[in-house]
């Protein structure tokens, strides 16, 4: 979905008409113990401003901790944006091989993870190892 600056509130960007082309594919990868959120994974296939926060929005989805595009609810009292690139990958331009970099997550993220989801479906989930290839399909 083509994305822009916003037409009504400039610090926002949105799905707009005569935007630039963006691709995101989500794929959701464990929900939480009271089933109310879900830990969910992204591939962007372009590269633009506030990319994942507008489609997710598009969705009627949020990221915890975005007061800029999500809920504003007295649940989501999150002290900042909880997302985190965990895995980046580039294909090396003379080679042509696949380099993968992992960022663990922030502890305040795992702290969160771990009073509200099954760590170990977690960390099933995202396995380096395996990680990207729930996203080969595409």
């Amino acid at each position: 979905k083509p994305i822009a600056r916003h037409p009504k509130n400039r610090l926002k960007m949105g799905i707009v008409e005569g935007g630039r082309e963006a691709k995101t594919f989500f794929k959701k990868l464990v929900p939480s113990l009271d089933e109310k959120s879900e830990l969910v994974g992204a591939k962007l296939f372009t590269g633009r401003t506030h990319q994942i926060r507008v489609h997710l929005g598009s969705l009627h989805r949020h990221i915890l901790g975005d007061g800029l595009y999500g809920f504003k609810g007295s649940s989501d009292k999150i002290p900042r944006v909880f997302l985190h690139a965990y895995m980046l990958y580039l294909i090396h331009p003379k080679d042509g091989r696949r380099l993968n970099f992992i960022a663990q997550l922030p502890d305040d993220i795992k702290d969160y993870l771990q009073r509200h989801f099954d760590m170990e479906r977690v960390y099933d989930a995202i396995d380096p190892d395996t990680f990207a290839s729930r996203f080969d399909a595409l």
